[in-house]
């Protein structure tokens, strides 16, 4: 069974036809599903990728009752084959401390010429007084539209965006420019996330890869410094952002911010333990150092870059207090680093209670944490994401979402929000459906004829419980961080011991024991806290919640409240957004 979710499994499957033949049996079978193609016909992709030598093709969402079906068509009762090990190929890392020395000036600059020599166009950003320039003829800078958002009630509307063609990047940022859209993003392609630049540039070569759309967003590093500058300069008032989920993300900034971006978003926490599988923390902390070390060196030399935290995580049933202290915890490595300006980001869950005291907890205790550690001239703001998770693929209650996402961000006082569009569930969205989306959202927040009020005392308590959660983990990992060398270190051994544990991520060294579902009012609880710092407290607060009377594992009512939990939004079967409203 294989999933591919970013529109690219053509791509990837090309030596797959070789691999069947040489290898299949009478008794193997191979699954696919995901979100298969990029604006594919549907009956298309499933033809072309079944004579490929797949048995079944879901090109696009599937429920879990038709997959339990469809596997049992070829699982026999009376199977009583030993599987392999498989497990055993991903074995997980000893928890032994890591050790991760501070990155000085003279390693950086000897780890930046290998990066800027790993791919041709790097060359382009080299010289970082060319870059220094570049952005000196900057008319605004990402961090002055995030302070002005100060003066506003409400947050700035942020669509993602990114196609393949310069052109037709050009033409969305134009159609976004005209919906008065303050701030832009590069959404990089998933090819370039697994730093597969030579992938690209043969499907540059090989194919109508605009027609096609063969690449699900835009490939920065293949098109280089002065093609994507071109691009910037024809803003002179929004400043433009990466957003991207990078194996190795070095090189990108680099060349994004040689370009003129002034945002870059992602972290060693949040673009690992959600992403991959098996990608060393270590590696990934060393990374996101190297980023922010030269983020640092921009600030240094008067150019301030907002370093934003992708707090989303897996966007499933992720309980604040674990997204929180993950944006924090990327927050004091940026810091370290020289980093001064800061968005930390959540995805919102479906309890408005619930989300607005999010945001408001995540401000406060990372200023906190920034003012703790002896940082001053910092500046904090939050990003609201909306839904994340499985998309209503009912176009009414798509609707529904987008409106009362919209005011519960602006209810929460969160400084920018992450728009969706009414068809997230079924397509990638095309510039005039996020300009839709940018409608219905206003006309949300600008609707002065509804009279929205919020349980003051209910968010209260929210807080109060957010606030303990967040001050244990963080606290915990701070304590271990006292025998090391930095902060880094302790991060990794925090997560190999659970003490942080993020749900529903695929990475071997993330613990694995958290367990997630929502209480009655739509609110995310935990089923186990497994390794978590929390007191007993706390641990009781959960169990009431969810009214647990026996091990969540053993349990096969709680096993259906859980599949319940992540599948009855993206089917529609909620009355109104919020849950809670």
């Amino acid at each position: 069974m294989l999933s591919s979710l970013d529109g690219h499994a053509k791509i990837y499957l090309n030596q797959f036809p070789q691999g069947v033949h040489e290898y299949k049996s009478d008794n193997q079978y191979w699954l696919i599903g995901g979100n298969l193609g990029i604006r594919d016909n549907p009956a298309e992709i499933i033809s072309e990728i079944q004579s490929l030598g797949f048995d079944e093709v879901f090109p696009h969402y599937v429920d879990l009752n038709t997959v339990r079906k469809t596997i049992g068509k070829y699982i026999k009762a009376d199977t009583h084959n030993t599987l392999p090990n498989y497990k055993s190929a991903y074995r997980r890392i000893e928890s032994t401390p890591a050790r991760l020395a501070f990155l000085s000036d003279e390693v950086f600059y000897q780890d930046r010429e290998n990066v800027l020599t790993s791919w041709p166009t790097g060359r382009q950003a080299s010289s970082l007084q060319k870059a220094f320039e570049t952005q000196s003829n900057l008319n605004i800078r990402f961090v002055d539209v995030l302070k002005s958002q100060r003066r506003k009630a409400a947050p700035i509307l942020h669509p993602r965006c990114g196609v393949a063609d310069v052109d037709e990047q050009l033409s969305i940022f134009k159609g976004l420019f005209s919906a008065d859209v303050e701030v832009f993003s590069f959404q990089i392609d998933s090819l370039t996330r697994s730093n597969e630049y030579g992938a690209i540039e043969r499907e540059i070569r090989t194919n109508n890869y605009v027609e096609k759309a063969k690449l699900n967003g835009f490939p920065l590093i293949n098109h280089g410094v002065t093609v994507t500058n071109s691009i910037i300069k024809s803003f002179d008032t929004v400043p433009f952002q990466v957003r991207h989920s990078t194996r190795d993300p070095r090189l990108l900034a680099e060349m994004s911010l040689a370009s003129g971006c002034t945002s870059f978003e992602g972290g060693a926490l949040s673009y690992c333990l959600p992403y991959f599988k098996s990608q060393s923390l270590v590696t990934s902390i060393k990374n996101w150092r190297y980023v922010d070390k030269l983020c640092g060196l921009y600030e240094k030399s008067g150019f301030p870059i907002d370093r934003e935290f992708f707090g989303t995580l897996t966007g499933t049933l992720v309980e604040p207090s674990i997204a929180i202290s993950v944006c924090i915890l990327e927050t004091l490595l940026a810091a370290e680093q020289g980093c001064r300006h800061f968005s930390l980001g959540y995805a919102e869950q479906g309890n408005r209670s619930q989300d607005i005291a999010a945001i408001q907890s995540m401000k406060a205790l990372a200023e906190h944490y920034l003012r703790l550690l002896n940082y001053s001239d910092y500046h904090v703001s939050t990003v609201f994401h909306q839904y994340m998770a499985g998309f209503p693929t009912d176009l009414k209650k798509a609707k529904s979402l987008l409106q009362g996402s919209a005011i519960s961000s602006q209810l929460s006082g969160a400084t920018r929000l992450m728009t969706k569009t009414l068809v997230e569930a079924t397509e990638v969205p095309t510039v005039n459906e996020n300009i839709e989306a940018l409608h219905i959202i206003k006309d949300a927040l600008n609707d002065k004829s509804k009279r929205i009020t919020v349980d003051e005392t209910q968010i209260a308590l929210e807080r109060s419980l957010i606030d303990k959660e967040a001050h244990s983990i963080v606290g915990r990992v701070l304590s271990l961080s006292e025998g090391h060398t930095d902060l880094g270190g302790a991060i990794v051994d925090a997560i190999r011991l659970g003490y942080l544990d993020v749900p529903f991520s695929p990475h071997i060294e993330n613990a694995g024991l958290v367990i997630t579902a929502r209480d009655k009012n739509g609110a995310i609880r935990f089923l186990d806290t497994g390794n978590l710092p929390f007191n007993k407290e706390i641990c009781q607060f959960h169990k009431n919640s969810l009214s647990i009377q026996k091990a969540p594992c053993h349990d096969a009512a709680i096993i259906k409240k859980i599949e319940r939990d992540l599948t009855f939004i993206p089917h529609g079967n909620f009355s109104a957004w919020p849950l809670d409203g």
